[in-house]
């Protein structure tokens, strides 16, 4: 695959919020958080120095031409494998294939699995040193079609071998990608993200996606935190990855003091859905006048986001509901000509919650001499 790859530049450590913490990672056998039920997963059971599941992951291999990243993926064992305790290993290794210096291993669920809101997970113990560059993050599963950023990327978990104790979590989405990128990040108040396993999560609604180190948010990015004007793409099925690349712009490449190999060890990746009654109102349309004529206006919006998925549009002409829709338009008619009137639309979804009455769009209709204005 040819897909950009995540790049964060150093300027934007000035917006992240450095915390330290003593962690607590989950283990293990763990059950479920509270108010979440497990929907999809891989516990890495299999044999030693055997393959992940291919029911549930692929391989990207080569150089992929992003980010001057130094490493040749591949599929081999030896770059990632089972390690029959337990857990997923990605190797990267100072060997040459073909034109690259090095090897390692990045794997996903494209066209295996993907989501759409929801808690996701993983107990990732990491690699370390100058130039190393491991990370369990989540792209648009219309990559393909609509290109990066524009299909949003979520970096669960992204390291830099110079910040050994440094976590980032990150959005990327149009108008705010690479070094522009929402991002925040979390710290250890001693040691190493390569000492032990530690817990990288997510959760992801409508409104709003968190982030979770070791169980505890130390990040949020609400709807509308991005730049005006730009989109949120994360009201879409993502799909999982997880890699260890080598050298590139951000990390920069490895030097006299890195040594090789380098293991990312993941002992679980886990996707929950919310349990219990969906009690969160759909995301406010943000509608606009799409045709006037004399005796008419056509008002359209965009779809609102909703866990449990949106029932209609209620629609209103000088604050009175005039009807419902389950289209993203509503035509006016029987209006007046050369007559200002104020319209509106909330979204309700289909458990009753409904959200906040949008914005009140004011217009003035064509003269009677004008077929439309």
């Amino acid at each position: 695959m040819t897909k950009p790859r995540a790049l964060i530049l150093v300027s934007c450590l000035a917006l992240a919020a450095v915390i330290g913490f003593i962690a607590v990672p989950r283990g293990k056998g763990d059950t479920a958080p509270a108010g979440w039920a497990l929907t999809w997963s891989d516990e890495f059971n299999g044999a030693s120095n055997t393959p992940p599941d291919s029911s549930k992951w692929t391989y990207d291999t080569g150089n992929l031409g992003v980010n001057n990243e130094l490493e040749s993926y591949t599929d081999r064992t030896s770059n990632v494998r089972q390690n029959g305790d337990g857990q997923l290993e990605i190797v990267a290794r100072k060997e040459k294939a073909g034109d690259w210096d090095y090897t390692s291993g990045r794997i996903l669920t494209q066209g295996k699995f993907t989501t759409t809101y929801g808690r996701i997970e993983a107990r990732i113990k990491l690699p370390q040193g100058q130039g190393i560059w491991p990370a369990f993050w989540m792209l648009g599963g219309d990559i393909a079609k609509v290109g990066w950023p524009q299909s949003g990327e979520v970096d669960i978990m992204e390291n830099i071998g110079r910040e050994p104790a440094v976590n980032h979590g990150s959005l990327h989405g149009p108008g705010y990608s690479g070094g522009s990128s929402l991002t925040g990040s979390v710290a250890l108040s001693s040691g190493t993200l390569a000492d032990a396993f530690h817990d990288y999560a997510i959760e992801w609604s409508p409104s709003a996606i968190a982030f979770f180190f070791d169980g505890k948010e130390y990040e949020r990015k609400q709807r509308g935190d991005q730049p005006s004007g730009s989109p949120w793409p994360f009201d879409h099925p993502f799909f999982l990855l997880l890699n260890v690349a080598v050298g590139g712009d951000w990390p920069g490449n490895p030097d006299a003091t890195t040594s090789f190999p380098q293991t990312m060890a993941v002992d679980w990746v886990r996707v929950y859905k919310r349990t219990g009654a969906d009690t969160e109102a759909p995301i406010t349309p943000q509608p606009h006048i799409t045709h006037l004529t004399p005796r008419s206006a056509t008002l359209a919006w965009a779809a609102s986001a909703d866990r449990s998925g949106i029932a209609g549009y209620d629609v209103y002409r000088g604050g009175v509901k005039a009807g419902t829709t389950r289209a993203v338009a509503f035509k006016f008619a029987g209006l007046k000509p050369a007559r200002q009137y104020r319209f509106a639309v909330r979204a309700r979804d289909t458990v009753g919650n409904a959200s906040p009455l949008s914005r009140t769009i004011t217009v003035r209709t064509c003269k009677p001499s004008k077929r439309s204005c």
